[in-house]
């Protein structure tokens, strides 16, 4: 986690938009479900935790929040720890910002440009990023995830004695 505030990274992310996203995904779909395997199995419930990570990530990307998280140091962080907190969701809010034909984020207008991007660019590149990271990353947990669900012995079956193996021995 210190890599994504206190990298290259963080600075980018304050001139490009995509940049910013690439921190996001990082953060939600990577050191988020790190930092949760590593705690005590008793959770909230997976349904609870969508919803509240669904409404903080819409509210904290609509226009005015994130300009204000931009502007100040508390807003900021305060949008790093809740996303932090709730992480989960994505793909519908990538897919609007990606097919957009107009730029939301009016900050990123005059620091893309030195990057070679039009403020668009930058917003479809971010859209880009969530959904196609964003998406690789869910696959692989939603993979991970039916593998040890299928894996597991049905309630009530004898386990399996494993492997055989061949030849001698």
């Amino acid at each position: 986690m210190a890599f994504l505030f206190v990298s290259p990274l963080c600075a980018a992310s304050m001139a490009l938009f995509s940049a910013r996203v690439a921190q996001h995904v990082l953060l939600t779909l990577v050191a988020v479900p790190l930092l949760a395997a590593g705690l005590p199995r008793q959770r909230p419930p997976p349904m609870a935790s969508a919803l509240v990570f669904a409404s903080l990530f819409w509210v904290w990307h609509a226009p005015q929040p994130y300009a204000a998280a931009l502007r100040s140091d508390a807003v900021y962080w305060a949008m790093h720890l809740s996303l932090t907190g709730s992480a989960n969701q994505l793909t519908a809010f990538a897919a609007i910002l990606t097919l957009s034909p107009e730029a939301w984020y009016g900050w990123h207008a005059l620091k893309a440009a030195p990057y070679g991007l039009t403020a668009l660019e930058d917003q479809q590149l971010a859209g880009a990023l969530m959904w196609v990271a964003g998406g690789a990353v869910f696959l692989v947990l939603v993979g991970s995830l039916a593998r040890r669900i299928l894996a597991e012995p049905a309630p009530g079956a004898e386990p399996s004695p494993g492997p055989r193996r061949l030849g001698r021995g």
